[in-house]
């Protein structure tokens, strides 16, 4: 019995379910970011990846080229509104390891599903997708969040979360990032290790940012901050022992050591320059709304 116990403790450690939130407070689209991680995830087990649509907007479907009228995310939340227990046949399978749960592309824009069932099911929505994570066996569950603090799916997504992955387009996006997670941190106590800034481009000017005192009084030391291009779950990044330098140095000497999947650059879409239309001077113009 005391040697089995250990064999069966660490079957259960491979076996539990891995709950990673990618969330950008700012508003930027971590469809693809989130799209690509559950690709690589699912190559080493069963991965379901969730869109929660707290701003209406659809972008997962997109970015997995995934368009389902009847599999999708607001199919769910009214059927998790109308108590029915939760099958794999809900979700769209692109294979036999990856499950994919969007927000549908044909929601109407001023009519969202999230206006239309009770808060208590929005409340109760991550943990009833967890819970069905775990009753599939799958290894990875991701949630693609898109809202604020004050949307209760996300907010209870990170909270699920083993992980919260933010990503940082722009330096000048750092300090709101900092100030939501000193939030989090400070107020809900959430811990600081579970926080994961993932910065385009080079990430010491959000190191220096998050080396500043907040209004708890410490600087933000416990937080992995990686540049696009390294290991997201690279376990030398896991522990808080060495202090900022050392896990900085770990950082930077790591990228001839990746044996994980890589986030490649996303590189945001090229804007065309087209001329913007003059108006005359006869014309005027109307609003959009009857003041």
């Amino acid at each position: 019995m005391a040697i089995r116990e250990p064999i069966q403790n660490e079957r259960r450690k491979k076996m539990a379910l891995k709950t990673t939130a990618i969330w950008a407070c700012t508003g930027m689209d971590t469809a693809e970011l989130s799209y690509r991680l559950a690709k690589a995830e699912s190559e080493k087990g069963k991965t379901l990846v969730v869109e929660l649509p707290c701003l209406g907007i659809p972008r997962l479907g997109f970015a997995a080229n995934v368009i389902d009228r009847i599999r999708n995310v607001e199919a769910v939340l009214m059927k998790t509104e109308q108590k029915i227990p939760l099958h794999w046949e809900m979700i769209h399978s692109l294979n036999d390891q990856l499950g994919i749960l969007t927000a549908s592309v044909f929601a109407t824009p001023d009519s969202p599903m999230v206006s239309k069932v009770s808060l208590s099911t929005l409340i109760g929505f991550v943990q009833c997708i967890k819970d069905f994570a775990e009753k599939e066996k799958c290894r990875h569950l991701i949630f693609d969040c898109q809202g604020q603090l004050t949307s209760p799916m996300t907010f209870f997504a990170l909270k699920a979360a083993d992980s919260v992955v933010i990503p940082i387009g722009k330096p000048a996006d750092a300090a709101y990032v900092l100030a939501n997670v000193r939030r989090l941190v400070g107020t809900f106590q959430y811990p600081i290790e579970k926080f994961v800034l993932l910065v385009e481009g080079d990430a010491r000017a959000v190191r220096g940012i998050a080396s500043i005192k907040g209004e708890e009084g410490k600087p933000m030391d416990g937080m992995k901050i990686l540049s696009c291009g390294q290991d997201l779950f690279d376990p030398s990044f896991q522990g808080n022992d060495g202090g900022a330098s050392q896990r900085t140095e770990m950082i930077e000497s790591s990228m001839e050591k990746q044996r994980f999947w890589k986030l490649e650059r996303i590189r945001p879409r090229q804007i065309c320059n087209a001329p913007v239309p003059q108006c005359e001077a006869s014309e005027k113009l109307q609003p959009l709304y009857p003041l």
